[in-house]
Protein backbone atom coordinates (compact mmCIF):
# COMPACT_ATOMS: atom_id res chain seq x y z
CA UNK A 1 0.00 0.00 0.00
CA UNK A 2 1.28 3.20 -0.68
CA UNK A 3 0.63 6.21 1.85
CA UNK A 4 0.70 9.87 1.90
CA UNK A 5 1.27 10.94 5.13
CA UNK A 6 2.46 8.88 8.33
CA UNK A 7 1.20 10.11 11.35
CA UNK A 8 2.22 8.92 15.28
CA UNK A 9 -0.29 10.21 18.29
CA UNK A 10 1.68 12.03 20.65
CA UNK A 11 0.58 13.13 24.16
CA UNK A 12 0.04 16.41 22.53
CA UNK A 13 -1.61 15.53 19.47
CA UNK A 14 0.23 14.01 16.83
CA UNK A 15 3.21 14.09 14.38
CA UNK A 16 2.57 14.00 10.56
CA UNK A 17 5.44 13.61 7.95
CA UNK A 18 4.35 14.14 4.32
CA UNK A 19 5.65 11.18 2.46
CA UNK A 20 6.04 13.37 -0.79
CA UNK A 21 8.37 15.34 0.53
CA UNK A 22 9.48 14.69 3.79
CA UNK A 23 7.85 18.11 5.40
CA UNK A 24 6.96 17.56 9.27
CA UNK A 25 4.31 18.99 11.10
CA UNK A 26 3.34 18.87 14.33
CA UNK A 27 -0.70 18.92 15.26
CA UNK A 28 -2.60 19.39 18.20
CA UNK A 29 -5.34 16.90 19.55
CA UNK A 30 -8.09 18.95 17.36
CA UNK A 31 -6.31 19.03 14.05
CA UNK A 32 -5.48 15.14 14.87
CA UNK A 33 -9.20 14.19 15.72
CA UNK A 34 -10.36 16.22 12.51
CA UNK A 35 -8.21 14.33 10.15
CA UNK A 36 -8.46 10.76 11.22
CA UNK A 37 -12.15 10.71 11.82
CA UNK A 38 -13.44 13.73 9.32
CA UNK A 39 -10.47 13.67 6.74
CA UNK A 40 -10.24 17.79 7.11
CA UNK A 41 -6.67 18.79 7.46
CA UNK A 42 -5.45 21.90 8.94
CA UNK A 43 -6.15 25.52 6.86
CA UNK A 44 -1.89 26.11 6.52
CA UNK A 45 -1.69 22.74 5.11
CA UNK A 46 -3.13 23.58 2.18
CA UNK A 47 -4.96 19.76 1.54
CA UNK A 48 -8.76 19.47 0.52
CA UNK A 49 -8.37 15.75 -1.16
CA UNK A 50 -8.55 12.25 0.57
CA UNK A 51 -5.10 11.21 1.54
CA UNK A 52 -4.10 7.63 2.37
CA UNK A 53 -2.32 7.57 6.07
CA UNK A 54 -0.01 5.43 7.91
CA UNK A 55 -1.75 6.33 11.42
CA UNK A 56 0.33 4.56 14.50
CA UNK A 57 -2.26 4.90 17.84
CA UNK A 58 -0.79 4.61 21.31
CA UNK A 59 -2.06 3.56 24.48
CA UNK A 60 -2.62 6.01 26.97
CA UNK A 61 0.75 4.69 29.04
CA UNK A 62 2.95 4.99 25.67
CA UNK A 63 2.01 9.05 25.21
CA UNK A 64 4.36 10.28 27.02
CA UNK A 65 3.77 13.68 28.51
CA UNK A 66 7.50 15.69 28.32
CA UNK A 67 8.74 14.05 25.40
CA UNK A 68 8.24 12.35 22.20
CA UNK A 69 6.75 8.82 22.12
CA UNK A 70 9.58 7.56 19.88
CA UNK A 71 11.99 9.46 16.76
CA UNK A 72 11.02 11.11 14.48
CA UNK A 73 14.11 10.68 12.47
CA UNK A 74 16.11 7.14 11.84
CA UNK A 75 19.93 6.79 10.98
CA UNK A 76 20.98 3.19 9.29
CA UNK A 77 24.28 2.53 8.65
CA UNK A 78 23.68 -0.30 5.74
CA UNK A 79 27.79 -0.61 6.17
CA UNK A 80 30.84 0.73 7.33
CA UNK A 81 32.43 0.13 3.63
CA UNK A 82 33.36 2.81 1.46
CA UNK A 83 34.78 3.51 -2.06
CA UNK A 84 36.40 6.85 -0.50
CA UNK A 85 39.08 7.81 2.30
CA UNK A 86 38.10 11.14 2.91
CA UNK A 87 40.72 12.77 5.12
CA UNK A 88 37.81 13.99 7.34
CA UNK A 89 35.65 11.27 8.01
CA UNK A 90 34.16 11.05 11.15
CA UNK A 91 33.56 7.50 11.41
CA UNK A 92 36.90 6.48 9.68
CA UNK A 93 34.51 4.48 7.28
CA UNK A 94 36.47 2.28 4.98
CA UNK A 95 36.71 -1.57 5.43
CA UNK A 96 33.79 -3.97 6.00
CA UNK A 97 33.23 -4.42 10.12
CA UNK A 98 33.50 -7.85 10.88
CA UNK A 99 30.07 -7.87 12.67
CA UNK A 100 27.83 -5.83 10.70
CA UNK A 101 23.79 -6.47 10.56
CA UNK A 102 22.85 -9.00 8.17
CA UNK A 103 20.18 -8.31 5.64
CA UNK A 104 17.09 -10.39 7.92
CA UNK A 105 18.51 -8.39 10.66
CA UNK A 106 18.03 -5.13 8.83
CA UNK A 107 14.93 -5.73 7.91
CA UNK A 108 13.96 -6.45 11.27
CA UNK A 109 15.33 -3.23 12.29
CA UNK A 110 13.30 -1.56 9.83
CA UNK A 111 9.83 -3.45 10.74
CA UNK A 112 10.47 -2.02 14.58
CA UNK A 113 11.27 1.06 13.35
CA UNK A 114 7.72 1.42 11.66
CA UNK A 115 6.03 -0.96 14.18
CA UNK A 116 6.57 2.41 17.07
CA UNK A 117 5.93 5.13 14.16
CA UNK A 118 9.50 6.07 12.74
CA UNK A 119 8.24 8.36 9.63
CA UNK A 120 11.32 8.62 8.53
CA UNK A 121 15.41 6.12 7.99
CA UNK A 122 18.23 8.24 6.38
CA UNK A 123 20.31 5.22 5.81
CA UNK A 124 24.10 6.20 5.46
CA UNK A 125 27.46 4.27 5.75
CA UNK A 126 30.43 4.03 4.97
CA UNK A 127 28.81 4.57 1.77
CA UNK A 128 24.91 3.00 1.78
CA UNK A 129 25.36 2.18 -1.66
CA UNK A 130 28.33 -0.09 -1.38
CA UNK A 131 25.15 -2.48 0.04
CA UNK A 132 23.84 -4.78 -2.70
CA UNK A 133 20.58 -4.65 -0.43
CA UNK A 134 19.68 -1.05 0.04
CA UNK A 135 17.10 -1.42 -2.72
CA UNK A 136 15.18 -4.40 -0.69
CA UNK A 137 16.22 -2.05 2.32
CA UNK A 138 14.53 1.05 0.64
CA UNK A 139 11.74 -0.99 -0.90
CA UNK A 140 10.84 -2.40 2.87
CA UNK A 141 10.97 0.92 4.57
CA UNK A 142 8.30 2.45 1.74
CA UNK A 143 5.95 -0.54 2.21
CA UNK A 144 5.62 0.38 5.72
CA UNK A 145 4.62 3.93 5.38
CA UNK A 146 8.36 5.49 6.26
CA UNK A 147 9.61 8.19 4.30
CA UNK A 148 13.37 7.14 2.74
CA UNK A 149 16.41 9.04 2.37
CA UNK A 150 20.15 8.25 1.57
CA UNK A 151 23.41 10.08 3.09
CA UNK A 152 25.84 9.21 -0.31
CA UNK A 153 29.13 10.80 -1.75
CA UNK A 154 27.26 10.05 -4.84
CA UNK A 155 29.99 9.02 -6.72
CA UNK A 156 28.09 5.58 -7.16
CA UNK A 157 24.96 6.66 -8.33
CA UNK A 158 24.46 6.16 -12.71
CA UNK A 159 21.52 6.86 -14.48
CA UNK A 160 20.47 3.15 -13.88
CA UNK A 161 21.41 3.48 -9.97
CA UNK A 162 19.25 6.27 -9.80
CA UNK A 163 16.24 4.80 -11.71
CA UNK A 164 16.79 1.58 -9.40
CA UNK A 165 16.77 4.03 -6.43
CA UNK A 166 13.59 5.91 -7.40
CA UNK A 167 11.53 2.27 -8.17
CA UNK A 168 12.50 1.16 -5.06
CA UNK A 169 10.91 4.31 -3.58
CA UNK A 170 13.70 6.53 -2.46
CA UNK A 171 12.03 10.18 -1.77
CA UNK A 172 15.85 11.76 -1.23
CA UNK A 173 19.34 11.72 -1.33
CA UNK A 174 21.87 13.60 0.66
CA UNK A 175 25.20 14.39 -1.58
CA UNK A 176 28.22 15.21 0.17
CA UNK A 177 30.63 17.75 -1.70
CA UNK A 178 32.65 20.01 0.18
CA UNK A 179 33.77 23.23 -1.83
CA UNK A 180 34.42 22.97 -5.64
CA UNK A 181 36.72 20.94 -7.74
CA UNK A 182 40.00 21.01 -6.59
CA UNK A 183 39.43 22.02 -2.85
CA UNK A 184 36.34 18.86 -2.68
CA UNK A 185 39.07 16.36 -4.42
CA UNK A 186 42.00 17.00 -2.21
CA UNK A 187 39.32 16.28 0.62
CA UNK A 188 37.22 13.52 -1.40
CA UNK A 189 39.52 12.42 -4.02
CA UNK A 190 39.93 12.27 -7.16
CA UNK A 191 37.36 12.95 -9.56
CA UNK A 192 34.35 12.61 -6.52
CA UNK A 193 33.89 16.29 -7.80
CA UNK A 194 32.03 15.63 -10.99
CA UNK A 195 30.77 12.29 -10.63
CA UNK A 196 28.81 14.05 -7.29
CA UNK A 197 27.49 16.47 -9.70
CA UNK A 198 26.86 13.62 -12.19
CA UNK A 199 24.87 11.95 -9.62
CA UNK A 200 23.14 14.93 -8.90
CA UNK A 201 21.92 15.42 -12.55
CA UNK A 202 21.27 11.70 -12.44
CA UNK A 203 18.40 11.72 -9.49
CA UNK A 204 17.14 14.94 -10.45
CA UNK A 205 16.20 13.16 -13.64
CA UNK A 206 14.33 10.09 -11.65
CA UNK A 207 12.78 12.70 -9.49
CA UNK A 208 14.37 12.11 -6.73
CA UNK A 209 15.10 15.08 -4.60
CA UNK A 210 18.79 16.42 -3.76
CA UNK A 211 20.04 18.18 -1.19
CA UNK A 212 24.03 18.86 -0.81
CA UNK A 213 25.99 18.56 2.74
CA UNK A 214 29.29 20.40 3.11
CA UNK A 215 31.56 20.19 5.95
CA UNK A 216 33.28 23.85 6.80
CA UNK A 217 36.30 24.34 7.90
CA UNK A 218 39.29 26.97 8.03
CA UNK A 219 40.19 26.00 4.62
CA UNK A 220 37.39 25.91 2.31
CA UNK A 221 35.05 28.50 3.16
CA UNK A 222 35.24 30.50 0.57
CA UNK A 223 34.60 27.17 -1.90
CA UNK A 224 31.80 26.81 -0.26
CA UNK A 225 30.74 30.10 -0.90
CA UNK A 226 30.84 29.77 -4.15
CA UNK A 227 29.54 26.12 -4.51
CA UNK A 228 26.70 28.10 -2.81
CA UNK A 229 26.48 30.36 -5.30
CA UNK A 230 26.82 27.75 -8.03
CA UNK A 231 24.04 25.22 -6.43
CA UNK A 232 21.63 28.02 -5.78
CA UNK A 233 21.43 29.19 -9.30
CA UNK A 234 19.99 25.59 -9.83
CA UNK A 235 17.83 25.50 -6.62
CA UNK A 236 19.53 22.71 -4.95
CA UNK A 237 19.73 23.22 -1.20
CA UNK A 238 23.16 23.15 0.74
CA UNK A 239 23.48 22.51 4.36
CA UNK A 240 26.51 23.01 5.94
CA UNK A 241 27.82 21.01 9.12
CA UNK A 242 30.71 21.74 11.48
CA UNK A 243 33.68 19.65 11.57
CA UNK A 244 34.03 17.00 14.38
CA UNK A 245 37.38 16.39 15.33
CA UNK A 246 36.83 12.10 15.53
CA UNK A 247 38.82 10.37 13.99
CA UNK A 248 40.72 10.70 10.77
CA UNK A 249 39.73 14.41 11.16
CA UNK A 250 41.64 14.69 14.57
CA UNK A 251 44.81 14.43 12.37
CA UNK A 252 43.57 17.13 10.55
CA UNK A 253 45.55 20.52 11.74
CA UNK A 254 43.94 23.80 12.72
CA UNK A 255 40.60 22.70 10.37
CA UNK A 256 38.02 23.34 12.59
CA UNK A 257 36.52 26.84 12.25
CA UNK A 258 35.84 29.19 15.49
CA UNK A 259 32.79 31.01 16.58
CA UNK A 260 34.08 34.13 15.20
CA UNK A 261 35.28 33.31 11.61
CA UNK A 262 31.84 30.75 11.41
CA UNK A 263 29.67 34.44 12.36
CA UNK A 264 31.96 35.86 9.11
CA UNK A 265 31.08 33.09 7.17
CA UNK A 266 27.30 33.44 7.71
CA UNK A 267 27.26 36.96 7.19
CA UNK A 268 28.77 36.68 3.81
CA UNK A 269 26.10 34.02 3.06
CA UNK A 270 23.69 36.49 3.78
CA UNK A 271 24.53 38.48 1.21
CA UNK A 272 22.99 36.11 -1.91
CA UNK A 273 19.69 34.68 -1.49
CA UNK A 274 19.38 32.48 1.20
CA UNK A 275 16.51 30.38 0.33
CA UNK A 276 18.35 27.34 -0.38
CA UNK A 277 20.76 27.74 2.35
CA UNK A 278 20.46 25.81 5.67
CA UNK A 279 22.08 25.03 9.20
CA UNK A 280 20.63 22.28 11.51
CA UNK A 281 17.81 23.59 12.93
CA UNK A 282 13.90 23.39 13.54
CA UNK A 283 11.79 24.44 10.51
CA UNK A 284 7.88 23.95 11.82
CA UNK A 285 6.97 26.92 12.75
CA UNK A 286 4.02 24.95 14.69
CA UNK A 287 6.59 24.07 17.59
CA UNK A 288 6.01 27.14 19.43
CA UNK A 289 2.53 27.14 19.18
CA UNK A 290 2.08 23.40 20.06
CA UNK A 291 4.79 22.92 22.41
CA UNK A 292 4.64 26.13 24.84
CA UNK A 293 1.40 24.36 25.89
CA UNK A 294 3.41 21.25 27.08
CA UNK A 295 4.92 22.81 29.83
CA UNK A 296 8.83 20.59 30.52
CA UNK A 297 8.15 18.75 26.88
CA UNK A 298 11.49 18.27 25.28
CA UNK A 299 11.32 18.23 21.86
CA UNK A 300 14.98 18.56 21.58
CA UNK A 301 15.87 15.54 20.46
CA UNK A 302 14.21 13.19 17.60
CA UNK A 303 16.86 11.01 16.15
CA UNK A 304 18.25 7.35 16.79
CA UNK A 305 21.28 6.07 15.05
CA UNK A 306 22.32 2.30 14.53
CA UNK A 307 25.87 1.89 13.46
CA UNK A 308 26.67 -0.83 10.91
CA UNK A 309 27.04 -3.38 13.48
CA UNK A 310 23.52 -2.19 15.35
CA UNK A 311 25.12 -0.58 18.19
CA UNK A 312 22.39 2.09 19.13
CA UNK A 313 23.53 5.83 19.93
CA UNK A 314 21.65 8.93 19.89
CA UNK A 315 23.19 10.67 17.20
CA UNK A 316 26.17 10.01 14.71
CA UNK A 317 28.36 12.54 16.67
CA UNK A 318 27.75 10.06 19.77
CA UNK A 319 28.35 7.47 18.21
CA UNK A 320 32.49 8.45 18.01
CA UNK A 321 32.21 10.15 21.34
CA UNK A 322 30.25 7.75 24.01
CA UNK A 323 29.35 4.23 24.52
CA UNK A 324 26.25 2.44 22.84
CA UNK A 325 22.98 2.26 24.55
CA UNK A 326 22.67 -1.27 23.32
CA UNK A 327 22.46 -3.42 20.16
CA UNK A 328 19.59 -4.21 18.27
CA UNK A 329 20.18 -7.92 18.07
CA UNK A 330 19.70 -7.51 21.33
CA UNK A 331 16.57 -5.17 21.80
CA UNK A 332 13.14 -6.25 22.88
CA UNK A 333 11.06 -3.55 23.44
CA UNK A 334 12.32 -0.18 21.73
CA UNK A 335 9.70 1.94 23.80
CA UNK A 336 10.91 0.79 26.68
CA UNK A 337 14.67 1.92 25.30
CA UNK A 338 13.52 4.77 24.19
CA UNK A 339 11.42 6.14 27.59
CA UNK A 340 14.78 5.14 29.30
CA UNK A 341 16.88 7.57 27.41
CA UNK A 342 14.88 10.24 29.06
CA UNK A 343 14.62 8.84 32.29
CA UNK A 344 18.66 9.03 33.01
CA UNK A 345 18.42 12.26 30.50
CA UNK A 346 21.25 10.72 28.27
CA UNK A 347 21.13 13.20 25.76
CA UNK A 348 22.64 16.06 28.55
CA UNK A 349 25.20 13.81 29.73
CA UNK A 350 26.04 13.30 26.17
CA UNK A 351 26.68 17.04 25.52
CA UNK A 352 28.52 17.49 28.73
CA UNK A 353 30.63 14.74 27.69
CA UNK A 354 31.72 15.85 24.27
CA UNK A 355 32.13 19.60 25.34
CA UNK A 356 34.41 18.32 27.98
Amino acid sequence: MSFDFNIRQESFGATLLSLSDGKRKYLTKDELKNIIYHEEYPIDMGITSSKKVKYTKLKANERLLNHLSFADIIYIELTRKCNLHCKHCLNDSGNQLEDELSFDEQIKLIKDMAKCGAGEIRFTGGEPLMNPNIYDLISTADSLGIYTSIITNGTLISKGIANKLREAGLKKAYISIDGLEEKNDKIRGALSYKNALIAISNLQSSSIDVEVCAVLMNNNQEDIINLYKKLSKDKIHLTVKDLIERNRAENLIDAKINNTDYALFLDRINYFDTNYFHIYKEEDPRHEQIFKKAIGFRINHRKLYFSANGDIYLNEVSSVSTPPFGNSKEMEDYRDFWNEIYKQNYLKKIRENIIA
